[in-house]
């Protein structure tokens, strides 16, 4: 991890110079006080409006354990939650980062209670949102993933509660990851989730596509604007989500000229400009003093530290540690930074609701308002990522504010307080915390396990559609079963990303000769990879090795079976090669695990092409269009363009066939 130019638990110290003595200048300056005072105040006051203007200014804080304000002093307020994906604390300037102005969040901090040890319980966004929306850990909500994972609906949520006390609820989504089918709709009138082909930022991600944050802050201010013009006396609960500092960093100008070398950055300034946009707006409404601003980072990332470069397959702090800002002037007292305890996301929602007056137990998060604080209070964090996209070990960890126990195969054991980067690990000395936290992180997993939670979270697998497909002639994949000698992530994550990096590289350059052996010989290290399992069967495809293509999917499919999008891509081969039995299998699971994505009526709709058709093909398109709009209203566009250029030549050549017939007739 990069060292930190003032760290969280660090103090810089400075000598003070000898006081010189006196000098016949000094003695004449001493007479044109007057004007230097003038002088000095004029450019101290320019001084402390360009620290405000562009994010340096440093306000004196007073450090307490608890939030500085009354439980119920916030009872009808309005409630804006900010969730800033990717963003890792020690890239915000009021959290001591000196490269990046984020002029917007100082302000809401120097201004309210910036929380200096939060920590996300799980680096990855839609289990942390989750997380976020509920106050519980993701064993507890059941959401351990993206994509095959959802929040279901017996689980209350924060737009819920609100909801029940005549709150006005509207969120405000930024990527496909939280689109509403995966459950954080609950509760919400208003679930602004679409994102149109015009509004997508630029190299975005097919099946995760996302808009930049001017987009979402101008929807939320129209929102907004609306709610007061309609005379209701409702207060409101708005979550804004902001996703611009995720990859691909590819901030827009001035931004992308200014941070040219660390395109993070920019994404992290750009971010600040749209939270400061938005708060403007509240006060030109009049609304700050009837509203708490909540900020909260979902997790960090990588950026490289510790070999990852994004996140979700590892747990030190670079991915973990991120702001929390609580800002509502009427209440809060100005200038406070909660320290000397950990805080972290499964707080946020308890947070809200003491403010708010509104019962906030029941959570296994706690309120920031209670001063009774458990120094050893230590929070658990996992991420399952490893086990279900590579066949690696999952991690889990238990983190306290000054240290931090990972549970992994081969364990590890920080004193963040002389160690914050995690660069040694004192598992092996004789340290007797690390027994102490290594049996309380193993009764808490026993105390999930024993908890009825969310069940339907993660669609299971029908043993069925593999044992038809068996039946049918295609080959079973090997599935790796849960033992002791699973990968540890932090050992393969150094040589995994560059060698991955160049596969994905070679396969979307259409070079699968190349891809194919290397992939190969990463398959010798992990062989469990649902990932690399689905890699090789695209370049097997893309050379033509239509058979090989088709085992790699069935084993990528074994490992990680709640792929829907995995099984219409082996229904689609399975229709190249005319097997339309397999095809209608592959595409049912499909329909089973995600009903509502769009790829399983465009593989109807190249069906019914291939079938000549076309009317049908047409409708399927419309039905793809319709219910995934987001990621299948372009690929949709391009086969109807197709179709109905087909349709247009196949009407002439049947017209030129008709009038040859009528020439050749006596």
């Amino acid at each position: 991890m990069a060292t930190r130019k003032k760290g969280r638990r660090g103090r810089s110290s400075r000598r003070r110079s000898p006081r010189p003595e006196p000098t016949i200048k000094a003695s004449l300056w001493r007479r044109r006080w007057p004007i230097a005072l003038v002088v000095a105040a004029v450019l101290v006051l320019a001084s402390v409006w360009a620290s405000y203007r562009f994010g340096r200014m440093r306000v004196p804080s007073t450090s307490l354990l608890a939030i500085d304000a009354q439980s119920g002093s916030a009872a009808g307020f309005n409630v804006v939650l900010f969730t800033l994906d990717t963003l890792r604390a020690d890239r915000v300037h009021c959290y001591g980062y000196e490269d990046v102005a984020t002029p917007a969040l100082d302000a809401l901090a120097a201004e309210g209670v910036r929380v200096a040890d939060a920590v996300s319980v799980v680096p990855m966004t839609l289990p942390a949102h989750a997380t976020i929306m509920t106050g519980d850990y993701p064993p507890r909500h059941g959401v351990r993933d993206n994509g095959t994972y959802r929040l279901t609906a017996h689980r209350e949520t924060l737009a819920e509660r609100l909801k029940a006390q005549g709150y006005s609820t509207a969120a405000f989504i930024a990527a496909f990851v939280l689109d509403r089918r995966y459950g954080l709709d609950q509760g919400f009138d208003v679930y602004d989730d679409a994102i149109t082909p015009e509004q997508g930022a630029p190299g975005g991600e097919p099946l995760n596509p996302q808009r930049r944050g001017n987009v979402v802050v101008d929807s939320a201010t129209r929102w907004l604007k609306a709610h007061e013009e309609s005379a209701s006396d409702r207060p409101f609960f708005m979550w804004i989500h902001l996703f611009d500092p995720h990859t691909p960093y590819a901030p827009p100008e001035p931004y992308k000229t200014r941070y040219a070398r660390n395109p993070y950055d920019g994404e992290v300034a750009f971010l600040d400009r749209q939270v400061g946009r938005f708060v403007d707006r509240l006060r030109e409404l009049d609304l700050l003093d009837k509203t708490v601003i909540a900020i909260v980072g979902d997790h960090g990332e990588g950026l490289g530290d510790h070999g990852e470069s994004t996140h979700s397959l590892l747990i030190y702090e670079s991915t973990i540690s991120v702001p929390m800002i609580f800002h509502s002037p009427a209440i809060i007292r100005g200038g406070q930074v909660v320290d000397g305890r950990v805080a972290a996301t499964i707080d946020v929602a308890p947070t809200l609701l003491d403010l708010l007056g509104l019962d906030a137990g029941g959570h296994d998060g706690e309120s920031l308002l209670k001063n009774a604080v458990d120094p050893d209070r230590a929070v658990y964090v996992e991420t399952l990522a490893p086990k279900l996209n590579h066949g690696w070990s999952p991690l889990y960890a238990l983190r306290r504010h000054r240290d931090k126990y990972i549970d992994a195969p081969t364990p590890e054991y920080y004193d963040l307080n002389s160690d914050p980067g995690e660069q040694h690990n004192l598992w092996a000395g004789d340290h007797g915390e690390t027994e102490v936290l290594a049996e309380h992180l193993a009764a808490l997993m026993e105390s999930f396990d024993r908890v009825e939670h969310a069940e339907g979270a993660d669609v299971e697998l029908d043993r069925g559609a593999i044992e038809k497909l068996a039946a049918l002639g295609y080959v079973r994949g090997r599935v790796v079963e849960d033992d002791e000698s699973l990968l540890d992530p932090k050992d393969m994550i150094a040589q995994w990303d560059s060698r991955m990096e160049r596969a994905n590289a070679l396969v979307n350059a259409r070079r699968p000769h190349e891809a194919i052996p290397l992939l190969n010989s990463l398959l010798q290290i992990s062989p469990g990879d649902p990932s690399l399992w689905s890699l090789l069967s695209t370049a097997q495809g893309q050379a033509s090795q239509l058979d090989a293509a088709i085992t790699s999917r069935m084993r990528a499919i074994e490992l990680q079976p709640n792929d829907a999008g995995a099984w219409v891509t082996l229904a689609n081969m399975q229709l190249v090669k005319g097997d339309i039995d397999a095809w209608n299998v592959s595409l049912l699971e499909a329909e089973r695990i995600e009903p509502e994505l769009g790829a399983i009526f465009m593989a109807r709709a190249l069906r019914a092409m291939y079938a000549g058709r076309y009317e049908d093909a047409l409708a399927h398109c419309l039905e793809a269009r319709t219910r995934d709009p987001t990621r299948s209203t372009v690929p949709s566009r391009k086969l109807e363009d197709k179709l109905r250029k087909v349709m247009r030549d196949s009407g002439k050549a049947a017209k030129a066939a008709e009038r040859r017939v009528q020439e050749a007739t006596p």
